[in-house]
């Protein structure tokens, strides 16, 4: 589901991220302002996939994010921010106090 399914497209990135908590729901972004909130804010969160592509199409964003999956499978997301480049996936965990 998209944030535009929920009626959050036009939402600050702190009210998309509250709803994920709420929702337990994984957010995928290209947004680079969203892990740098969710590292201040230092709360439980279900996890982030952030797209770092070049020049990033649809259809790349869509096959990247679809590879990260299946890679991962049903790996533990809490709490971890996996960031998808081009030609690697990176996965950071995001400390808690």
């Amino acid at each position: 589901m998209s944030g535009y399914d929920l009626g959050l497209e036009r939402s600050p990135d702190d009210e998309i991220l509250k709803r994920a908590r709420t929702d337990d729901a994984v957010v995928v972004t290209a947004d680079h302002d969203v892990p740098r909130l969710v590292y201040l804010a230092r709360n439980e969160f279900p996890g982030l996939l952030l797209l770092r592509l070049k020049v990033p199409s649809a259809d790349e964003s869509i096959l990247r994010v679809r590879e990260t999956l299946e890679r991962l499978g049903t790996q533990e997301w809490r709490n971890r921010i996996v960031v998808v480049e081009s030609d690697k996936i990176r996965i950071n965990e995001v400390p808690l106090p």
